[in-house]
């Protein structure tokens, strides 16, 4: 009986403590809010935080402008600019061309880039004339193609599966599987999923794969059938970005809203976490990229207009703007050796000069905490 009072009575300081609005209720969110607090940011936490610190805005001498896509590979530290007269650079750390890709005018637009890791990297290019080309990134050669009868817009590697997926603009999405001796690609299966252009694909680490286009939905897929395994639905018109955070769990999206969305993959009935800031996005989200290994996720929209958020707090953490005489931002990468966000989309007004974002720091924080029990004995929680 004597342990019932002394429970009640530490409940009863637990809840005033949650309730610090002096409401006489309280929510899931205040708990929340309260565990995240007490356990991450009190006085008695285990773990020592590094905050995020912000990014400022600097230039980098260039030879490349006018540039509309960017990809990083870190195994190689290089990645390739995609300029607006469809050249496909392998660039240095140092920003310098170290090569160029043979895309020829008559393959018309490149649509979408990556790279395909293994024992010899390579990459893939989607162009306008219904064709997926694949070349050798040591060698610059051309190695194989596989022609289709309608363009494909969105390109995805899975190093696990070893599949290039290959999502077209009716919303079907090919497998594409490389012979041994990338002499021939072919495709293996089609996926019939969207109604509409595929604009995005990713992995979670179990293999499902993710994939977003220009109607609402976000869809997910069994590895082993690749059916539809869930949906997940928020978006009021088309996504174009899709992140994940294996750290936090997190698939971060873009759409038309001003605001990025936040979800849990594979949970029952998933509603998203909207990013809310008193000033928002006043354009276009053109791309989503959630930090590894940190909480970050950082949003730039067609203006340059860049918004680093926090993902435990889901609150925006600073905002910067990264461009020049209105040109409109099309892409932008974040190279995490050098902890620096690249736009493109000619955002400088020097041909010669790059419109950068450095971070001195970038904020590690602390992990999620992702259980909490109550310890009465003792009178404490425990947090894993």
């Amino acid at each position: 009986m004597q342990s019932n009072t002394v429970l009640e009575w530490f409940l009863a300081d637990l809840f005033c403590a949650i309730d610090h609005h002096g409401k006489c209720s309280v929510t899931w969110s205040d708990f929340n809010a309260y565990v995240i607090d007490v356990t991450m940011q009190g006085k008695e936490s285990y773990y020592e935080e590094t905050p995020i610190e912000p990014y400022t805005r600097s230039t980098i001498e260039a030879d490349l402008c006018d540039t509309k896509k960017v990809i990083y590979h870190g195994g190689l530290d290089r990645m390739v600019f995609v300029t607006g007269d469809n050249h496909c650079n392998l660039v240095s750390p140092s920003f310098k061309i170290i090569q160029e890709y043979p895309i020829k005018p008559s393959y018309g637009n490149v649509l979408d880039v990556t790279f395909i890791a293994g024992t010899q990297c390579r990459l893939a290019a989607a162009t306008s004339d219904c064709v997926v080309r694949l070349f050798d990134i040591s060698s610059r050669q051309f190695l194989c193609s596989e022609t289709f009868g309608v363009s494909q817009t969105a390109l995805h590697w899975c190093e696990r599966e070893s599949f290039l997926y290959s999502g077209n603009r009716n919303g079907k999405i090919s497998c594409l599987r490389l012979t041994d001796d990338d002499k021939r690609c072919h495709v293996t299966e089609t996926i019939c999923s969207h109604q509409s252009t595929t604009t995005a694909m990713l992995t979670l680490p179990d293999s499902q794969l993710v994939s977003a286009s220009l109607e609402r939905d976000i869809k997910i897929y069994n590895p082993a059938t690749h059916q539809e395994a869930a949906a997940l639905r928020g978006h009021k018109h088309g996504v174009f970005s899709l992140s994940f955070s294996p750290l936090y769990n997190f698939i971060a999206s873009s759409g038309f809203e001003p605001q990025p969305f936040l979800w849990v993959p594979n949970a029952s009935n998933s509603k998203p976490f909207i990013l809310q800031d008193h000033d928002p996005h006043t354009a276009r989200i053109v791309k989503v990229h959630m930090v590894m290994g940190t909480p970050q996720l950082l949003t730039m929209d067609l203006k340059g207009i860049l918004k680093v958020w926090d993902v435990r707090t889901l609150k925006v953490h600073s905002t910067i703007s990264c461009s020049e005489g209105g040109c409109k931002v099309q892409d932008f990468m974040h190279y995490d050796r050098r902890n620096m966000v690249i736009p493109c989309g000619g955002v400088s007004a020097k041909k010669d000069h790059m419109a950068v974002l450095r971070q001195n720091l970038v904020g590690r924080g602390t992990r999620p905490v992702v259980a909490v029990v109550i310890l009465n004995s003792i009178k404490a929680f425990l947090t894993c």
